[in-house]
């Protein structure tokens, strides 16, 4: 289901700069784990001057291994999403509500992974659209969930993807042709028969470093219908589901 386009725009583009600058901060960080002092000692990126002589993220992160998420440490910690963390989909900015805040109103957007939406389909009505949280943890949206909440609640539905630290780092536009990135809070990796890596630059508490998201898929540059030049991630599917964390 697509709505028309109202609006349109090339989409803001992190620079180079500041892309480095944030992947420095999250290496720094990964210097004090355990878990990545080896792998950083190999690539030469475990002290200060080395991170300070960095040029290019997109030349030092193939000198960094991938990583396995049965690997990682355990993550305690729940991360509290807000409306802020997300991307609102509609002219206007109409209020989001998250699934867990409904009381009887009938809410211009509403907000939730897809199980807590679904549980609330035919009981509310729901004005403009959804949008549905996932992410490395919650998955992806397939065709069939998209199906269900179309059928349950008869409004757009936007796809969300959150990182491990609930920063947004993927979103769906208006045109529903792929997910744009969030390039000032992480990078996407294409890697071997389109499973996508992930390097968060946002994470400075638990770093992730070319994470194996168990997802595959097509990161595209060309410019979206929407308007947006923004890189996006095509057929985003989950490809290996024992690596949910």
């Amino acid at each position: 289901m697509r709505i028309p386009l109202l609006v349109r725009g090339r989409g803001i583009h992190a620079s180079s700069a500041d892309r480095l600058l944030r992947f420095r901060k999250v290496l720094k960080s990964a210097q004090r784990t355990t878990f990545y002092r080896h792998s950083l000692s190999h690539a030469g990126l475990d002290t200060s001057q080395s991170l300070r002589e960095l040029q290019s993220v997109e030349e030092t992160l193939p000198r960094l291994p991938v990583c396995e998420p049965g690997s990682l440490p355990p993550q305690r910690r729940t991360c509290r999403v807000s409306a802020s963390n997300l991307h609102n989909p509609l002219p206007g900015r109409p209020a989001i509500t998250f699934a867990t805040h409904v009381n009887g109103e009938r809410p211009e957007i509403l907000a939730g992974s897809f199980s807590a939406l679904i549980l609330l389909a035919g009981t509310i009505q729901v004005e403009r659209a959804l949008i549905v949280i996932t992410g490395v943890r919650e998955g992806v949206l397939t065709s069939d969930n998209r199906d269900l909440l179309w059928s349950g609640f008869g409004v757009p539905v936007f796809e969300e993807h959150l990182g491990l630290d609930g920063q947004l780092i993927a979103h769906e536009c208006e045109a529903h042709e792929g997910l744009h990135l969030v390039e000032q809070n992480a990078i996407w990796e294409e890697h071997a028969q389109g499973d996508l890596l992930l390097t968060s630059l946002t994470d400075l508490e638990h770093p992730t470093l070319r994470l194996r998201t168990g997802f595959s898929g097509q990161i595209h540059t060309g410019e979206c219908e929407c308007g947006s030049t923004q890189p996006r991630i095509l057929d985003l599917r989950l490809r290996d589901p024992s690596l949910r964390r």
